[in-house]
């Protein structure tokens, strides 16, 4: 039992946590692996050291043979600490086979070796050398650029915020956190003068790179600096995140509410806001990690997709993907600070300087005057070399405005009226009211949660249009009614994912557009069994799907030979798709009696229905 070996009491101990430097924290880790040191040997801490410093002193006189003239020799055999037989081996030995035994992993013992070592350096005992054990740690492999994209293009806005902060100025977690609006003002000041935080909101610049000076918390008492900045797309996120508490998700909650329970936005906030506290108590640095891990297994399958779809184009070989799979990287906060130190070594060759970015201890000689003559150069070091190379600014997060939340607003109201229409006039429309219900939750929804708002339909619409204009009618004359249609849903699908890849370069012109189609038919052709789900459809369903089709087909040549009701609909086909398959959905049981006359009628309707919509 722990209870057997109390290093606290130990008097080597003892003069170690007294030191003024050493932090609380730091004491009780040093307290907790010395306990285990002590049941792997099954040695009480006083008697290691001092069997370890009693051995040093020892010198061995050992005779040798007689010299020339009959001379007695002899040799003093001095102790070495390297000798496989030596106390100090022994017991460091001792510890690594009780930590296999426990199955710790070999990125745990290293660490806890060097913890030991330097406890007993401290104490004055000898060490010898020793080789590490290799690293196994599934954090050594990093995060790509392309990663992080994948996992930010269906997050939050702070999460997205938080990432860009910790990738680009390669803080601790638990430092970020603690930071509040008003440290974010001060390491902008430079871009401008002003003090009340409304007023910094409303008209702080675009592209502003914040300047952090400060003692990191795990080295606080060791007095060691940090100097960092965050990228210009991490200001502008986190404006974007400040604008949109003051201007809408305050006076939203505000929204009926007396004077003085008002909530109003203060430098004293932090700037990294628990949703849960209305953004007025600081996130937990558990919490972050915790929520960012649920997006690990998503990663993981894109990743391992990635790896299969390697195989299957001969890139790599059949024999390489466990191995591979086993480098898959992990998503939490502090690979943020991996990415971030892995950048600025690759791209700063100054050691002070790549020490002073990461608050690391240089061990160079320390200059006190030294940060106060370099932050400028810093920063240009920043700027010229490394800043591109950690900025995520692929990934956009949209905000939505006043104006659109009013129009979203109004949608709420409308289909509110709507509800209670019907509900008065008895209508039997319960499952049109379900519906409503359903518009109307997701719309508040959407101006609650406006930071996970994502501005795509117009880029699906586009695809959309193009593929229809340019291609559709020629890949339904190569298939069958079924086949083809679902290729071409599978192409447009392609198309927009290829798109959402790469979101901040989409442009509507005809010769981009283009080249998503086609990318989209080579990877269709290099997977030509990809599909958008699961399911496999039988002989029946596959039967009323060509007959569904089919009539989809029929009723919009019908309606394209009218010129006046092409006019009404041709510029919004994608409503008018939706509206035409409703109709469609409710005649599917008659649908192999129906004559001209009903076809007819079913254009009428359609015609009607597309009309009503809002």
């Amino acid at each position: 039992m722990n209870s057997h070996y109390k290093v606290e009491n130990d008097e080597y101990f003892k003069i170690f946590a007294s030191k003024s430097s050493r932090n609380q924290n730091t004491v009780e880790k040093y307290r907790k692996i010395l306990t285990k040191f002590c049941k792997a040997t099954k040695k009480q801490l006083n008697e290691i050291i001092d069997d370890c410093t009693g051995e040093q002193n020892i010198v061995t006189t050992v005779n040798l043979a007689p010299d020339k003239e009959g001379n007695e020799r002899k040799r003093e055999i001095r102790f070495d600490v390297n000798n496989k037989d030596s106390s100090i081996n022994k017991y460091l030995n001792e510890f690594r086979q009780y930590c296999k035994s426990r199955n710790n992993k070999n990125v745990t013992i290293n660490s806890e070796e060097g913890l030991i070592r330097s406890f007993l350096n401290q104490s004055g005992v000898l060490l010898p050398k020793v080789d590490r054990l290799e690293d196994d740690s599934a954090d050594w492999y990093l995060l790509t650029k392309e990663d992080f994209n994948y996992i930010l293009q269906d997050a939050s806005l702070m999460q997205a915020l938080l990432t860009n902060f910790l990738t680009s100025t390669g803080m601790r977690v638990g430092d970020a956190v603690s930071l509040k609006i008003e440290d974010f003002m001060k390491s902008t000041e430079q871009y401008h003068d002003y003090v009340d935080v409304e007023d910094f909101i409303d008209n702080a610049p675009d592209d502003m790179i914040g300047q952090w000076v400060f003692k990191p918390n795990k080295t606080i008492k060791d007095k060691v600096n940090c100097v960092t900045f965050n990228s210009t797309h991490t200001s502008n996120l986190i404006l974007q995140h400040l604008r949109h508490l003051k201007n809408q998700y305050y006076p939203t909650k505000n929204k009926d509410k007396d004077e003085a329970e008002k909530l109003t936005i203060s430098k004293k906030d932090p700037l990294f806001g628990s949703k849960r506290f209305k953004y007025k108590k600081a996130l937990k640095a558990k919490s972050v990690a915790d929520h960012w891990g649920k997006k690990n297994k998503k990663f993981r399958d894109w990743k391992i997709n990635q790896i299969k779809q390697q195989i299957e184009n001969g890139e790599v070989s059949e024999e390489d993907y466990d191995e591979m799979v086993s480098k898959i990287p992990k998503y939490h906060p502090h690979i943020c600070r991996k990415f971030f130190s892995t950048i600025v070594s690759n791209n700063c060759g100054d050691i002070r300087v790549c020490a002073l970015l990461e608050g690391h201890s240089d061990g160079l000689p320390n200059d006190k005057s030294y940060i106060k003559k370099s932050v400028e150069d810093i920063k240009e070091i920043y700027i010229n070399n490394i800043h591109d190379a950690l900025s995520l600014d692929n990934v956009e997060t949209k905000i939505i405005s006043n104006k659109e939340t009013e129009e979203l607003n109004k949608k709420v109201s409308d289909a509110d009226k709507k509800i209670e229409t019907l509900t008065n006039e008895n209508i039997e429309k319960d499952k049109q009211i379900e519906e409503l219900k359903q518009l109307i939750y997701q719309t508040r929804e959407q101006v609650d949660n406006l930071s996970f708002n994502r501005n795509r339909n117009n880029i699906e619409k586009a695809i959309s249009e193009y593929f229809d204009t340019h291609y559709r009618e020629d890949i339904l004359k190569e298939e069958t009614t079924a086949a083809g249609a679902k290729k071409c849903v599978i192409l447009c699908k392609l198309a927009y994912d290829l798109a959402i890849e790469n979101e901040s370069t989409f442009r509507d012109d005809d010769e981009y557009l283009d080249s998503l189609i086609k990318k989209a038919i080579v990877r269709y052709t290099l997977n030509p069994n990809i599909s958008l789900d699961d399911k496999t459809l039988n002989a029946d369903e596959l039967e009323l799907l060509n007959k569904h089709i089919s009539l989809q087909l029929e009723l919009i040549d019908k309606i394209k030979s009218n010129n006046t009701l092409w006019d009404l609909v041709k510029d919004d086909q994608i409503t008018l798709k939706n509206v035409l398959a409703n109709i469609i959905k409710k005649n599917l049981n008659n649908i192999d009696n129906l004559n001209d006359a009903d076809k007819e009628n079913m254009v009428q309707d359609i015609l009607m229905e597309y009309l009503s919509v809002d």
